[in-house]
């Protein structure tokens, strides 16, 4: 009996710790002033994705995705833009679409003034930043990933972005 309670015990903490992001999941964000509000929750939310890898597996992580979403398809002053570079750098790695739009919201919340241009190169640079760790993240490798990974390593962002458009 001493051993199931205590089993019944780490079970529950288990389950409390392991979804400390599904509190996103209920978070209503549809006026522009509930996007202000919800800041913190969206940089949370992809420094989360950022920190951990890929994994189908991760529910935090599913429910991080899914803010991330709903907050870069609502939020006003946000615009994605999805240059035909970015469908080659997540084939084999479709998510990591959520990580791109992640990565550029974080670069609105940061630099609201930032231009297109300025919040593409933030965003490619951390997602340069993500993919380089291939199996740590679970990423698939690709002609694209590759050639980022490489002018990242040589401090070509910007011109990998201009020679891929």
């Amino acid at each position: 009996m001493k051993y199931l309670t205590l089993l019944l015990v780490l079970i529950a903490t288990h389950t409390s710790f392991s979804q400390r992001y599904f509190y996103l999941e209920k978070v209503v964000i549809k006026d522009p002033s509930e996007y202000v509000e919800n800041e913190h929750n969206a940089v949370k939310a992809i420094e989360y994705m950022a920190s951990t890898p890929i994994d189908d597996k991760d529910f935090d992580r599913k429910a991080c995705v899914r803010f991330i979403i709903r907050y870069a398809e609502g939020c006003p002053g946000v615009t994605v833009t999805l240059d035909g570079y970015v469908s080659k750098l997540y084939k084999k790695n479709f998510d990591l679409l959520p990580m791109f739009m992640g990565f550029w919201v974080q670069s609105f919340i940061n630099d609201k003034k930032g231009t297109q241009a300025d919040q593409e190169l933030f965003t490619v640079t951390a997602l340069y930043t993500y993919v380089k760790d291939l199996t740590g993240h679970n990423i698939k490798s690709n002609d694209a990933i590759k050639s980022l990974i490489e002018a990242g390593d040589n401090g070509k962002i910007a011109e990998w972005i201009k020679a891929h458009k």
